[in-house]
């Protein structure tokens, strides 16, 4: 079960050293990562909102977020590429996960805009 609740500054603190080791995005990279254990407890999903509010709320420390590495994967392929893989009658992609890397894709994009407005 997830936990639920405040990030205490040892969490925050591990999550931004996650994302310095293994890039944003490896949200699940970070969980299972023995160095990191505090971030077990949390899901994915409530590692890629910290980040993201991190971010918005400017509670990085300065340069944090521009050094961060982006992993790309091999499930973030070009959209067109994506669409003539899909088989037939999964055209609109449901199930396929396409709403979380969407997701993922936004905050990086907010990064960039933060990113924008420090230069």
């Amino acid at each position: 079960m997830p936990y639920r609740g405040y990030w205490d500054e040892e969490e925050e603190d591990s999550l931004r050293d996650a994302v310095q080791k293994h890039g944003i995005g490896a949200w699940e990279r970070m969980r299972h990562d023995p160095e990191f254990k505090v971030l077990k407890g949390r899901t994915g999903v409530q590692l890629k909102d910290k980040w993201r509010n991190l971010i918005k709320f400017q509670h990085l420390r300065r340069g944090e977020a521009e050094s961060a590495p982006r992993r790309i994967y091999q499930s973030h392929q070009p959209r067109a590429r994506l669409r003539s893989s899909r088989k037939d009658g999964d055209e609109d992609g449901e199930g396929s996960g396409d709403e979380f890397d969407d997701e993922i894709e936004r905050a990086m994009e907010e990064e960039d805009m933060f990113a924008a407005r420090e230069a």
